[in-house]
């Protein structure tokens, strides 16, 4: 596979996984809110209110299965990295981010333009991480010492 490609899918996959970890504390986070305002409410007026905890129950689980699939998904596109492959690509991300705060772009649309680019080839040829990469200094040789690891 192309090193480039195989790059880009490790740049991806480390970036979601460091973004699903705090997605899923803040969701049991408000599900433990959320439960113990129920019971506070079940306590003081009538156990029959232990009913309305059957909805955000069924939320947490419904997106705990998403949240599943979205982290094995994640795993399958994952190339196979070392150690040194590892620390270029987290290296990258932290440049990511640095250019993301500079420029005022939320993580989230990055991650959602770098997996769109990986899943839906653009046909221009230029992926997003290609773009950032082509901005001269520190990123483009950044990305192109992560891609010569492949």
């Amino acid at each position: 596979m192309d090193s480039t490609i195989l790059a880009i899918r490790a740049i991806t996959s480390l970036y979601v996984k460091r973004l699903l970890l705090p997605i899923l504390v803040i969701g049991f986070g408000v599900y433990a809110v959320i439960i113990g305002l129920i019971w506070w409410i079940a306590a003081s007026v009538s156990g029959w209110w232990w009913l309305l905890a059957i909805v955000p129950t069924l939320v947490v689980l419904v997106g705990l299965a998403i949240w599943t699939v979205v982290r094995v998904l994640v795993g399958r596109i994952s190339p196979p990295m070392n150690k040194r492959q590892t620390t270029a690509a987290k290296k990258f991300i932290k440049r990511i981010d640095g250019v993301a705060e500079h420029i005022g772009t939320p993580k989230f649309v990055i991650i959602y333009r770098v997996i769109k680019d990986v899943l839906f080839r653009p046909t221009s040829g230029k992926t997003y991480i290609g773009e950032i990469a082509s901005e001269p200094g520190e990123a483009r040789r950044e990305f192109d010492e992560l891609r010569s690891m492949f």
